[in-house]
């Protein structure tokens, strides 16, 4: 459930998300430090500080932030031609 502090996570910072942790697990397999992974191929891309990137690596990317209670407006109406 979504606290009232909580901000959504729009789909293009996910995105953004998803592409810092795919460089950085490339990367990390090869036994760079986090510093030179973010120092040599996010920071020059993506223009974060490291503390952003430690953020980035916390967020699940596979769960998705919708709920069903969220609201969702132009769905309150059937406009079949049909009836």
């Amino acid at each position: 459930m979504k606290v009232d502090n909580e901000k959504r996570k729009g789909v293009s910072y996910l995105k953004r998300v998803a592409d810092v942790n795919r460089i950085y697990q490339e990367w990390a397999k090869t036994g760079l430090s986090n510093r030179e992974i973010w120092r040599r191929y996010i920071y020059p891309v993506y223009g974060i500080s490291e503390r952003t990137l430690y953020n980035m690596l916390k967020v699940d990317v596979t769960a998705r932030k919708d709920n069903a209670a969220s609201p969702r407006p132009l769905l309150l109406f059937d406009f079949d031609d049909n009836a």
